[in-house]
């Protein structure tokens, strides 16, 4: 199984997903191969624990690749105008 941008897909692998006008982050795990659509669940945490949904692995991203796309559409960044930055000088020693 693959994912939305061709990578393979492994247990346990961090994803992100919209399913059900949600957007969830989580682990996968229980891939049914075979399958064209609810072909694995994520694992997610909710407060008080963990929850899981079903979703259809071609529909999901790896979150490594979720968050390179994100970073290349950012400008890049520079610190911004008028903060002090900090800067530490080292203890003089005697």
């Amino acid at each position: 199984m693959h994912y939305k941008n061709g990578r393979e897909a492994h247990e346990g692998d961090p994803v992100i997903t919209q399913s059900y006008g949600k957007t969830y982050a989580g682990n996968l795990h229980s891939l049914t191969a075979g399958c064209s659509s609810c072909n694995a669940q994520i694992a997610y945490p909710v407060f008080g624990g963990m929850s899981h949904t079903c979703v259809t692995v071609g529909l999901c991203y790896h979150a490594e690749d979720a968050f390179a796309a994100s970073e290349a559409t950012l400008p890049a960044s520079s610190p911004p105008a008028n903060v002090p930055t900090c800067s530490v000088e080292p203890p003089k020693t005697p």
